[in-house]
């Protein structure tokens, strides 16, 4: 759909809107560039403010580098193109990889950038380019990537039927020697999403080729789904809502279903023992006419928004499932997001010069050590993997020090000297302590909000 970029003085108006990145890949031998074109979506109105231009990107590597930057994975080419949300222009260079990238993922946080190459993994640093983990576990190509809402928990699927749920601070600090937990389904797995907030109430979705959309536990992934949903045709792609109380999943015919999770009338009516025709008549979206690729659910979950081989985008509203808004492109449309910081879009300050992205390296890092050192970062970061990771190691180093013998100069470091850093080690452990103690009492806090609030939005929507 062709249109110019709004002007300065219409993005204020925009703030506070509902900002989609959408890609539509160009047919072979098109005249036309490809772009990332950011739409601003209400039921009332769509509007494009910003194209990303020079973006040739691939179906399932467009993902957020914080509040900063845009990333996608060229198409067939071995780099990763990186846009300022606030500049139509990648930065120069791009993030070279080994080869061409087939799906992108990285962390909440924007710290961690996790890379697949057909059936290999590997994991970035971005604040430093290191390259921490080069992981291969999986037999086929993999097809999908997705970190956990708070990027304690990273997962991978592929062609083999096989999702490994990863510890993000246990791959930082052992890389290829990581223990994931394993999930076999049957069939080449097509999408994989994280769905609700790191507490009690928090799930892990695949979609396949074997017509089956399964719910796990996002922390107890390998005893097997929580749910099973089973479809007459193979499933595409598969999103959430905030809340987790709803699922959307397409097939490739470009029907849309949504699966409530929890609904006003569940304990009567679970949605699993509906009649086909009764589901279809209450949860099915129909419009599209090709596979649909790519889904977004509004933040409050009123709007739906789906990218289909069609070359159209439908916008949806989800209570009444009728169709408010249909956008024209030149392609079939490959990746949808919802930008989570529209503030950083409208921005004027250079984002650039704020968070300077340096160059991803080549060497892992353990290997840069040698032999014998460990790579551990025992920085404190404020959120993210990196607190877990700091947790661990210095839980490792205070086992390390405590089994030394103090009787025993070690290194040209006296008994004395010895005992002093003993000393020193077991006031960093009470500190370390204190810290943990602090930590729980706020995730306690955490999911009481979170479920008072969860309570208050179903009883809404009751209403």
């Amino acid at each position: 759909m062709e249109s110019e970029d709004v002007s300065s003085q219409e993005f204020e108006d925009l703030t506070g809107k509902e900002f989609f990145l959408i890609t539509a890949q160009p047919e072979e031998g098109a005249d036309k560039m490809a772009t990332i074109e950011c739409w601003s979506i209400t039921a009332e109105f769509s509007q494009k403010v910003r194209v990303y231009r020079n973006s040739v990107v691939s179906s399932g590597t467009l993902d957020f580098i914080g509040e900063s930057y845009v990333a996608g994975g060229a198409l067939k080419k071995p780099w990763i193109s990186v846009w300022p949300l606030n500049q139509p222009s990648p930065i120069q260079p791009p993030l070279l990889i080994a080869a061409a990238a087939s799906c992108v993922a990285v962390s909440p946080d924007g710290e961690i950038l996790v890379v697949a190459m057909n059936n290999k993994i590997s994991v970035y640093e971005l604040a430093t380019g290191d390259y921490v983990a080069h992981l291969t576990r999986h037999y086929g190509a993999v097809t999908c990537l997705a970190f956990s809402l708070c990027g304690r928990h990273f997962a991978s699927a592929g062609q083999d039927g096989t999702v490994f749920v990863w510890e993000t601070a246990e791959v930082w600090c052992s890389g290829a020697s990581s223990n994931p937990q394993a999930v076999t389904c049957q069939g080449r797995i097509e999408d994989l999403i994280f769905a609700g907030a790191d507490t009690s109430y928090s799930f892990m979705v695949t979609v396949g080729a074997d017509h089956t959309c399964r719910v796990y536990d996002a922390s107890l992934a390998n005893y097997g789904p929580v749910a099973n949903f089973l479809f007459r045709r193979p499933l595409i792609a598969v999103t959430a809502d905030f809340s987790a109380t709803n699922i959307a999943v397409s097939d490739d015919s470009g029907s849309v279903f949504r699966i409530p999770l929890i609904t006003p009338d569940s304990r009567t009516t679970h949605p699993h023992m509906l009649s086909e025709s009764d589901w279809n008549q209450r949860y099915q979206f129909s419009g599209h006419t090709k596979a649909v690729r790519c889904m977004q659910f509004s933040s409050d979950a009123s709007l739906l928004v789906t990218g289909s081989d069609d070359l159209t985008m439908r916008v949806w509203q989800v209570k009444s499932r009728v169709c408010v808004r249909v956008l024209q492109f030149r392609g079939p449309v490959t990746n949808l997001r919802r930008c989570l910081h529209p503030e950083s879009i409208v921005g004027k300050r250079s984002l650039i010069t704020a968070r300077p992205l340096p160059p991803l390296k080549k060497q892992l890092v353990s290997d840069a050590l040698g032999t014998g050192e460990k790579y551990i970062d025992i920085r404190l970061p404020s959120r993210g993997a990196h607190f877990a990771l700091f947790t661990k190691a210095a839980a490792e180093c205070n086992g390390t020090i405590e089994r030394q013998d103090s009787s025993t100069p070690s290194n040209g470091v006296s008994g004395d000297g010895l005992l002093e850093l003993q000393g020193q080690n077991a006031d960093l452990a009470t500190q370390l302590a204190a810290v943990q103690a602090e930590l729980a009492t706020v995730k306690n806090v955490n999911r009481e909000l979170y479920d008072l609030c969860r309570e208050k939005i179903l009883e809404q929507r009751k209403t």
